[in-house]
């Protein structure tokens, strides 16, 4: 119910253009999904990422009329989340783990099945978690880069014409879009730009050129 409040206060802040009020809301809503994973079980984790998301969406909106104070300290706070991801893997171990801990019969039951089938079952559970934290992954790490892009912009007066240039002064190093190594790309246009991402699949051939999005 908190995070629901929360994300409320902010959505109401910015529907009354109170863009600071707004971003002050939008990142206790991050800072509280971080913590609601912290050594959570699996359904803590895919709450906070729905959290997350919805604090990504509505920073996204704010971002460019915010100040370099604003964007810096949402810059800090993702950089810090996205730092402290646990892999999915440690979720679903702690989660069997907690789930066996109370349940004796589950446990014998357990130690007689086969590992490749508690694994097989386990498969969709697994997927969703991964899945969700990809996701979130992805819009975290495109909004790190579109607020030090918004300092950037602050600061020299244009766009970057290129993410390189946002290195190491305004992010100290290149951003991937997921923990599956996905790939940010830019792409400036006059007064405005366009970022999209790439799975390894998609990624650059071997003349380093990146292939136009999807319309």
């Amino acid at each position: 119910q908190l995070g629901r409040a929360i994300l409320f206060a902010a959505q109401d802040a910015a529907a009354r253009e109170e863009e600071s009020l707004a971003v002050d809301y939008a990142l206790q809503l991050l800072r509280l999904s971080h913590a609601m994973r912290q050594g959570g079980l699996v359904i803590d984790a895919l709450k906070s990422y729905a959290y997350a998301s919805a604090a990504c969406a509505e920073l996204e909106t704010l971002i460019p009329q915010l100040d370099e104070e604003a964007c810096k300290s949402i810059g800090e706070t993702l950089e810090a989340s996205l730092q402290t991801m646990e892999p999915v893997d440690d979720l679903m171990q702690r989660d069997r783990e907690f789930v066996l801990s109370g349940q004796p019969f589950l446990q014998t039951l357990s130690l007689r099945m086969n590992a490749t089938i508690v694994a097989q079952l386990s498969r969709p559970a697994v997927a969703a978690t991964t899945q969700a934290q990809s996701r979130v992954q992805r819009q975290m790490s495109v909004l790190q880069i579109r607020a030090a892009i918004r300092i950037f912009e602050l600061a020299e007066g244009r766009l970057p014409d290129s993410l390189d240039e946002l290195t190491p002064a305004y992010l100290s190093e290149p951003v991937t879009a997921s923990s599956e190594g996905e790939r940010v790309y830019y792409q400036r246009s006059g007064d405005d730009y366009v970022i999209h991402t790439e799975s390894p699949s998609e990624s650059p051939d071997a003349s380093g050129e990146a292939s136009a999005p999807d319309p």
